[in-house]
C-alpha cells in the first residue's frame, strides 16, 4: 500500500515570515435619517486607495500584491435617549 496522498501535489504557497504597512485615506459618504424621535438610520460607504507602501511584504522576490482600492459600508440603527 503506498504512504503518498494519491492527488499530493507539491505547495505552491510561501509561509515565509514577512511585515510591511501601508497608508489608506478613507473617502466617504454617508447618510442619515431619523425615523422617530427616538429611533435613527444611517448608511455610509467610502473608497479607500491605499498608497505608501513599505516593508519587505511589498518588496523582494515573490511580493505581496499591493491593495490599490478597498470598498467599505455600514449600515446601523441608533436609539436616542
Amino acid at each position: 500500500m503506498s504512504t503518498t496522498a494519491p492527488y499530493a501535489s507539491p505547495r505552491s504557497v510561501d509561509f515565509t515570515r514577512r511585515s510591511g504597512w501601508f497608508l489608506e485615506m478613507p473617502i466617504g459618504l454617508g447618510l442619515g435619517y431619523q425615523v422617530a424621535r427616538l429611533v435613527q438610520i444611517s448608511a455610509d460607504f467610502a473608497l479607500r486607495p491605499g498608497f505608501d507602501f513599505h516593508g519587505d511584504a511589498f518588496a523582494g522576490p515573490n511580493p505581496v500584491d499591493q491593495p490599490k482600492m478597498g470598498l467599505s459600508g455600514l449600515v446601523g440603527a441608533a436609539l436616542d435617549f
